[in-house]
């Protein structure tokens, strides 16, 4: 049986920090402990959302930690709202709720929850959901987690050992990898705002949506994997594992690669 709860982070905070009621969130935010396994099997699960309203920042860093995956969502207002979704299951419930107790999420410096070192089939994590001006430049990681990040337009670095990355709408200087996961790529308006891309993963597929009369440099290439391009392009030199064209007025370099998965470059 799943233990849910939704309350405000009634921990210390940095001197900027303000609590968010649950009124204020979006429905989705509020809802965020429904997603994923109810239970494993023979184990109670309780689970909280906390969030907390910061000042602006120029740049934000993130450490998802252990299991930890990090959405960033650009947005209009002046002011950054960190939400926390934090999970504990034990075999006692009211353990699960002692592990949650436990953890607290920082916000002063890097913002990351730290969590307790647990025992046998015990386990605690945090996810992150985070809102900020659409110019603020971010530094994310995570050891074995996805990422996603969503109409920013900045320098973003990213890095995650094991999990998907998904890229929406962004801009600016963005570069970063995944050891071990997809890569989805979904452009946004007729060109690149900004110095270019330049991302990677180790071992997962990679898929580039383009939007119809989008101006921009493409180059896209797999060690061990097909090469797919769902729509007619004008390429230099031979075609194989390795692409590299141009479309409508050029512009900066976008650039997605796979050490060994199949890459799909199509119209969004």
């Amino acid at each position: 049986m799943r233990a849910v709860l939704l309350l405000l982070l009634a921990l210390p905070l940095a001197m900027s920090a303000q609590p968010v009621p649950a009124s204020d969130l979006s429905a989705e935010d509020k809802a965020w402990c429904e997603d994923g396994d109810a239970m494993r099997r023979g184990v109670r699960e309780a689970c909280e959302v906390r969030a907390v309203r910061l000042d602006a920042r120029d740049e934000i860093e993130v450490d998802g930690g252990t299991n930890g995956g990090i959405r960033v969502q650009g947005w209009d207002r002046d002011e950054i709202l960190v939400v926390t979704r934090v999970r504990a299951y034990s075999e006692e419930r009211s353990t699960a709720y002692k592990l949650l107790e436990e953890v607290t999420i920082s916000t002063d410096g890097t913002i990351e929850a730290e969590v307790p070192r647990t025992r046998g089939d015990d386990w605690v994590g945090s996810s992150f959901r985070i809102y900020v001006p659409r110019d603020t430049d971010l530094d994310l990681e995570s050891s074995n987690g996805g990422i996603r990040i969503t109409a920013v337009s900045s320098t973003i670095r990213f890095d995650t050992s094991n999990g998907g990355v998904r890229l929406v709408d962004l801009g600016g200087d963005v570069r970063g990898r995944t050891g071990n996961g997809a890569l989805r790529i979904e452009l946004g308006g007729q060109s690149w705002d900004g110095e270019g891309l330049d991302v990677t993963s180790g071992n997962g597929t990679v898929k580039l949506y383009i939007p119809d009369n989008y101006s921009g440099r493409f180059a896209s290439g797999t060690g061990n994997g097909r090469l797919n391009v769902d729509f007619p392009i004008t390429v230099q030199g031979r075609i194989d594992k390795n692409v590299e064209f141009t479309l409508g007025e050029g512009g900066p370099l976008l650039r997605a690669r796979t050490g060994n998965g199949s890459i799909r470059i199509a119209r969004s």
